[in-house]
């Protein structure tokens, strides 16, 4: 039995991402918290944040993504994510964007 991954694992794992209602992202911050690079966005992202993977992204690089965020939690909200960028520990919170739906983020830092 080998314990090999299949070759083209960037596609299995896409794969797997759309098929569940998730999304994954990868970026990148310097030591004082700013956004230095995105490494990847799953398409998923469109089925909960109702904007294009493209219009999220120019969201994210133009510091915007928190126009999607319920005003009633979107405090909170910047504030969970700045705290695990400053402590660099996992966490895991929930928040609600305009349109209605609940996002359940699991913050994994890697440094």
């Amino acid at each position: 039995m080998s314990n090999r991954l299949p070759v083209d694992t960037e596609s299995t794992l896409k794969e797997i991402l759309e098929s569940v209602k998730a999304f994954a992202y990868e970026f990148n911050f310097n030591d004082e918290g700013s956004l230095t690079g995105v490494e990847f966005v799953s398409e998923n992202i469109e089925n909960i944040y109702g904007i294009s993977r493209e219009e999220y992204l120019e969201r994210i690089r133009d510091g915007k993504i928190n126009e999607l965020f319920d005003p009633e939690t979107r405090d909170k909200t910047v504030e969970n994510f700045h705290k695990t960028l400053i402590n660099g520990e996992r966490t895991t919170f929930r928040y609600q964007l305009k349109n209605g739906n609940w996002v359940q983020e699991k913050i994994n830092p890697t440094h």
